[in-house]
C-alpha cells in the first residue's frame, strides 16, 4: 500500500508505507541522538503521524533540508 499527502484537492504519492517508515528511522536513527521527534518535531512528531499544519509547513521543509545535508 502506497502512502500519499494531500494539501487540499491534491494527492501526490510518496512511496510504500514500508518505504516511507524507513525514510523517517533512518533520519531519527542517524540525525537525533536524543530520540524520535527530539530534533525535527515537524518532519517526525507531525508529518510522519498523518498531520502537519500548514502554520508548521516552511519549518518542516527547513528540517527537512537539515536531515539531508
Amino acid at each position: 500500500m502506497a502512502v500519499g499527502i494531500t494539501i487540499g484537492s491534491i494527492t501526490t504519492e510518496m512511496g510504500a508505507s514500508s518505504f516511507v517508515h524507513a525514510f523517517f528511522s533512518t533520519i531519527s536513527a542517524h540525525c537525533e541522538p536524543d530520540g524520535w521527534g527530539s530534533r525535527f518535531p515537524h518532519l517526525m512528531n507531525e508529518l510522519y503521524q498523518g498531520c502537519l499544519p500548514h502554520a508548521h509547513a516552511r519549518a518542516a521543509m527547513e528540517e527537512l533540508a537539515q536531515a539531508k545535508a
